[in-house]
C-alpha cells in the first residue's frame, strides 16, 4: 500500500510539474473547431503517469515475468510513450506512428502476452500460426482507440481508472496479486493525473498519455483471457466497451461515408453529446455509470451457464442500441 501512495503522489507532482512547464514554454492543446474545450490547456500530463508507473515497475518488478521478458515489456512501453510524446510535441506522419505501434505491439507479445485461444459461449477456437498476428491486431487497436476517445475532461483518465481495477478484482479472485498490483498500480498513478484532469481540466494527457494506457490495458485484457480460468477475451471487451462500442460505430460509419478514420474529428458519441448542451461533467457521468454497469455484468460473466452468457452480450449490445440512438435523436434536434 505504501508503494501504491508513493506512486500515486509521484504522478500527483510531475504531472503538475509539466503543468508548469507547459505554462513556461507555452506548450498548449490550443481549441480549434473539432475540440470540446474552449481555452488553451497545458499538454503532455500523460509524462507523470508513465515515468511513475515505469519508475515503480523498475525498481519494485512484481509483475510475474522474468528479467528479459519484463524489460520487453517495459520497452514496449516506453516505445509507444516516446513516439507519443514526440507526436504532441511535432506530429508525426501516420505511417510512422503506424509502424511504431506495430513494433511496440510485436516487443508486448514477445513478451509472453498474446492470444493463443478465443472462446466464445459453447465454443473455442485455437488461433495457431494467426496468434501473434491477431494479437498485434488487437493491441494496435487498443492504442489507438484510447487516443481518438481522449477528447474531454477526465473521460480516459476515468475509464482507465475503473478498467484496471475491475482487472484488479479479476486478479484477486484468480489468485495472481502480481498481476493485480499491476492494476493497482495503473490505478494509483492516473488517479495521481486525473486530479489535474477532472472538469475543468488544467492540464490533457496528451498522445504519450493516451497511447501508453491503451497499450498497457490492451495487453491486460489479453493476459487475462490466456492465464486465467475460464475468462475469455470476452471479458475485458465488456470492461472497455464504453470505448470499444463508440470508436468501432463510428469509425465504421466514416469508413462508409469515404471519410478518414484517423483524421481529428467530432462524431463520437460522446461529443455528439457534448454538444447537444451536456457539460463534460454530465457526459463523463453518464460514461462511468454505465461503464459500472457493464463492469458488473464482465466480472459475473464466466460464473453463468453459456445461456445467461448470450443473455448478458445481448444486453450489452442493447444498452448501446439505446444509449446511441439517444444521443442521436439529442443531436439530430439541434441541427433542425
Amino acid at each position: 500500500m505504501v508503494m501504491l501512495l508513493i506512486s500515486f503522489l509521484m504522478s500527483l507532482l510531475i504531472v503538475r510539474l509539466i503543468k508548469v512547464l507547459c505554462i513556461k514554454v507555452r506548450v498548449f492543446d490550443v481549441p480549434n473547431g473539432r475540440s470540446s474545450h474552449k481555452e488553451p490547456t497545458a499538454l503532455m500530463g500523460g509524462i507523470g503517469f508513465v515515468l511513475s508507473f515505469l519508475f515503480t515497475l523498475t525498481f519494485f518488478p512484481f509483475f510475474l515475468f522474468n528479467n528479459i521478458q519484463l524489460n520487453i515489456f517495459l520497452m514496449s512501453l516506453g516505445l509507444i510513450s516516446l513516439i507519443g510524446l514526440l507526436d504532441d510535441l511535432k506530429g508525426i506522419k501516420a505511417r510512422l506512428r503506424l509502424f511504431i505501434q506495430i513494433f511496440a505491439a510485436l516487443g508486448v507479445t514477445f513478451s509472453g502476452i498474446q492470444l493463443s485461444t478465443l472462446q466464445f459461449p459453447g465454443w473455442e477456437i485455437n488461433l495457431s500460426f494467426l496468434s501473434v498476428f491477431l494479437s498485434v491486431f488487437f493491441l494496435v487497436s487498443t492504442i489507438n482507440i484510447f487516443n481518438f476517445m481522449d477528447g474531454i475532461d477526465g473521460y480516459a483518465g476515468g475509464v482507465s481508472l475503473i478498467g484496471s481495477l475491475s482487472l484488479a478484482w479479476l486478479g484477486y479472485i484468480h489468485n495472481d496479486p502480481s498481476f493485480m498490483m499491476l492494476m493497482l498500480l495503473t490505478a494509483a498513478v492516473v488517479s495521481g493525473f486525473l486530479v489535474w484532469n477532472l472538469p475543468k481540466a488544467s492540464i490533457f494527457m496528451g498522445d504519450v498519455g493516451s497511447t501508453f494506457l491503451g497499450l498497457l490495458l490492451g495487453a491486460s485484457s489479453i493476459y487475462v483471457s490466456q492465464f486465467f480460468m475460464g475468462i475469455s477475451i470476452v471479458v475485458p471487451i465488456i470492461i472497455f466497451s464504453v470505448f470499444l462500442m463508440d470508436a468501432s460505430v463510428t469509425m465504421t460509419g466514416r469508413l462508409c461515408r469515404g471519410q478518414k478514420f484517423w483524421q481529428a474529428h467530432r462524431s463520437h458519441f460522446y461529443q455528439k453529446l457534448h454538444q447537444t448542451g451536456w457539460s463534460h461533467t454530465q457526459v463523463i457521468l453518464l460514461e462511468f455509470s454505465h461503464m459500472a454497469i457493464l463492469c458488473g455484468i464482465a466480472l459475473n460473466y464466466s460464473t453463468v451457464s453459456n445461456l445467461l452468457q448470450l443473455a448478458f452480450l445481448a444486453s450489452v449490445f442493447l444498452s448501446f442500441v439505446a444509449k446511441f440512438s439517444w444521443v442521436q435523436f439529442r443531436f439530430k434536434k439541434i441541427l433542425k
